[in-house]
């Protein structure tokens, strides 16, 4: 999933990166000049995923890696659930606003 987000940003057009963007953190943002740098915005993701180990959801997280909440393998290449990333982020109090260099 990572690979993929990280993908997007970097090679994908303005509408992919705000898609994506948007997709991940519940935002609307419609500027792909405000996105924030690719550096901070994986820290974020990153954080999603070490903060919901650390603090207790370690079992949730392997649930929702393995049981078709965060991607779909019926489908090549794989489909990723980023609205679903979304709210277990936000769950889990990771918030975007704090990824700012």
């Amino acid at each position: 999933m990572t690979s993929d987000i990280e993908r997007k940003l970097k090679y994908g057009n303005d509408t992919v990166k705000l898609a994506t963007y948007n997709a991940i953190t519940n935002k609307t943002l419609t500027d792909a000049s405000k996105l924030p740098n690719i550096g901070d915005f994986m820290w974020y993701i990153s954080d999603i995923f070490t903060m919901g180990v650390q603090y207790g959801g370690r079992v949730e997280m392997c649930v929702k890696l393995t049981d078709g909440t965060f991607w779909d393998n019926s489908t090549q290449p794989l489909s990723f659930n980023y609205t679903a990333f979304a709210v277990y982020a936000k769950a889990r109090g990771v918030k975007i606003e704090d990824y700012d260099a």
